[in-house]
């Protein structure tokens, strides 16, 4: 009895020690990286389409009342606010577009000056739209209360000290510390098209409750613009103290937040893409 009982435990543990999930939970991590940049081509074609296109062949002033990132896109003789607004738009696009390259391996391993000039250009524009980004919000005004300004400055700050801290550990060749800056980076950029995922999500499981659409306004939409940031990167970080220790709960656990986040993302990307994108990729 006392063997057999022995055998058993000796057997569990083979079974757990069996059990690799980490290629499972690395899988999953790159499909969320896939799904994250997948949506944000779309939002840039958005971009391109609605604002570039539209205010090339008719003219800044019909940028007057859009509604990215300002209540109104251009106004009539705020030519410092309205630089801002071209500026935000065409690093928007420049950051969405570069920041993924940077993160591809052939890239990096045999074209290290493409590499090294896009990344100091990434880390350039992104800098210089969260400025633009600020100037915005707090001296024109955008539309939202205070509590979204506040996470969206705080998100701004983050993304210039998250730069900086990449650019210093690439000076000092610590390779694996920079490219965990630059991913953290790459998820603060992404801070304005999570808020754009999340709330559209939200709105088709919920039909927007909790928020006050006069006022585009509510607990709702200031828990999007914090979580639009906090929540993927403390889902990165955990990805990155994973790397370090040999815990299947952990790397489960992983697996269960990073099979949510992109279901969630999915929901998020159809939603935007049929409601808000689409018809005005279309409508140029």
């Amino acid at each position: 009895m006392h063997s057999g009982a022995c055998g058993y435990q000796g057997s569990d543990r083979t079974m757990q020690k069996s059990i690799n999930i980490k290629p499972l939970k690395s899988f999953l991590a790159k499909s969320a990286f896939i799904t994250i940049v997948i949506g944000q081509l779309i939002f840039v074609l958005y971009m391109l389409m609605h604002y570039g296109y539209r205010g090339y062949t008719q003219g800044l002033n019909s940028l007057t009342n859009t509604k990215l990132p300002t209540e109104n896109g251009i106004v009539p003789g705020d030519s410092l606010g309205n630089i801002a607004f071209i500026i935000h738009i065409i690093i928007a696009v420049i950051v969405f577009v570069g920041g993924p390259l940077q993160f591809i391996d052939r890239i990096r391993e045999k074209h290290p000056k493409l590499h090294h000039w896009n990344g100091r250009i990434y880390i350039i524009t992104g800098v210089l739209t969260s400025i633009a980004g600020l100037y915005l919000i707090w001296i024109r005004g955008t539309i939202g209360d205070l509590s979204q300004h506040i996470s969206t400055s705080f998100n701004g700050i983050l993304i210039i000290a998250f730069a900086y801290f990449a650019i210093t550990n690439a000076v000092q060749r610590k390779v694996l510390k920079h490219k965990q800056w630059v991913f953290r980076l790459f998820i603060a950029y992404a801070g304005v098209w999570f808020i754009r995922i999340m709330l559209m999500a939200w709105i088709a499981m919920t039909n927007g409750a909790g928020i006050d659409w006069s006022t585009f306004s509510g607990p709702a939409l200031t828990a999007i613009h914090f979580s639009s940031y906090i929540v993927p990167l403390c889902i990165l970080q955990l990805y990155f103290f994973s790397g370090t220790k040999s815990n299947n709960l952990l790397d489960m656990t992983l697996v269960a937040l990073f099979t949510a986040c992109i279901a969630f993302m999915l929901l998020g990307i159809y939603a935007a893409t049929m409601s808000l994108w689409l018809p005005k990729i279309l409508g140029v």
